[in-house]
């Protein structure tokens, strides 16, 4: 696995000196999430889902409805609403799909099975990751989303990776999937 085209926490600290989504809280999500990538062996071809302006991978193709000014190149800018299936994307075209806490704003009515088909059927392996057991009643779209409610959203898809971390408001589950057709 080539490291070099991951984030680095180098350009992560720059993005926090600009915009406080990026925090040491979140740091810690993302290290873990490079740190499972770092454990493929081959990953060539990548699409990030909704990344908000930064991607994990340097050459990475972006699926999104907006188009940031990322720290560093991106492949190709895909603009599409990806609650709406099906993707403008061939099957099987990515070694890796990548939605790091994206799925949750895809609807509340149960897109999210549609666009984890739409995932299997794009890739070969996904690395999905949503706020854990966040108590935000007001915010519907993050709350108490827990494993049943993943395992839901991916139609009870076995996962080969699956880690609960964070603390308190800023829990995270992280699911990788490899999907063998």
């Amino acid at each position: 696995m080539d490291t070099s085209r991951l984030l680095t926490k180098d350009i992560f600290e720059k993005l926090g000196k600009h915009d406080k989504y990026y925090t040491n809280e979140r740091w810690l999500h993302f290290s873990e999430v490079i740190s499972l990538i770092k454990q493929f062996d081959k990953i060539d071809n990548v699409l990030e889902i909704g990344p908000y302006k930064s991607p994990f991978f340097k050459n990475s193709d972006i699926m999104d409805i907006v188009r940031y000014e990322y720290p560093f190149d991106i492949n190709l800018f895909i603009k599409h609403d990806c609650s709406k299936v099906p993707f403008p994307v061939d099957d099987k075209k990515y070694d890796l799909v990548i939605a790091s806490q994206v799925l949750e704003h895809l609807g509340i009515r149960g897109q999210q099975v549609k666009v984890f088909d739409e995932i299997e059927r794009i890739s070969h392996k996904a690395i999905i990751t949503l706020p854990y057991k966040w108590h935000v009643p007001n915010f519907r779209h993050h709350h108490m989303i827990d494993e049943k409610v993943f395992d839901v959203w991916a139609s009870n898809r076995e996962y080969s990776t699956q880690k609960i971390g964070g603390n308190g408001d800023f829990r995270r589950i992280l699911r990788v999937y490899e999907f063998l057709f």
